[in-house]
């Protein structure tokens, strides 16, 4: 029995709506909804527009990510194995930056619904440059990951998190005890 879910507007969409549907979930889920930004890199292109992705997840979910334009090209045609876009970098915030703008356009008055924005990038300086670009009213929370599973890329994120952001944040992918610990640490602060 669980009472937090990530659920993913390309995957999970039609499943997760019957579970609501069916009042099938416990009492007191918290639902995250994933943005779809991986799911555009790995199928070559964006399956839904922010405008949906914002309404689905407003709808179904208590928080959404932001629809963001990953920082990477993959290597090859069959889409296997990625490479960070330094070079391009700005470029992809500044469409991650449209793509909030476009869902937060379409934005119900419906309060206990919060919308965080992915911080992107590999180290510090990255981070807020990603942040500067991206950053605007509306933005209720953040998400940031570690660029690798190397517990001392968390910290570095984890420091960034603590310097840099005043508004809730929620940690990508962050399953292993090594990375876990460091997280339990960081929310002292």
């Amino acid at each position: 029995k669980y009472r937090k879910h990530l659920v993913n507007p390309f995957h999970t969409e039609k499943a997760y709506e019957w579970l609501l549907e069916n009042d099938q979930l416990l009492d007191n889920t918290l639902s995250f909804a994933d943005s779809g930004g991986l799911q555009e890199l790995l199928l070559g292109g964006m399956v839904k527009s922010p405008e949906e992705i914002f309404k689905w997840q407003e709808k179904y979910c208590d928080i959404g990510f932001a629809l963001d334009k990953l920082p990477f090209v993959t290597e090859n045609s069959f889409n296997v194995g990625w490479t960070f876009d330094i070079v391009n970098f700005d470029k992809h915030a500044t469409t991650t930056k449209e793509r909030i703008l476009s869902g937060l356009k379409v934005r119900t008055e419906f309060k206990s619904f919060k919308f965080y924005a992915i911080i992107q990038g590999t180290k510090y300086e990255e981070y807020i440059r990603w942040k500067n670009i991206i950053e605007q009213p509306g933005i209720d929370g953040w998400c940031c990951k570690s660029p690798t599973n190397s517990p001392a890329n968390l910290a570095e994120t984890a420091v960034f998190v603590i310097k840099e952001l005043d508004k809730p944040v929620h940690f990508l992918g962050i399953g292993q005890l090594t990375k876990s610990i460091i997280l339990y640490y960081a929310k002292r602060y």
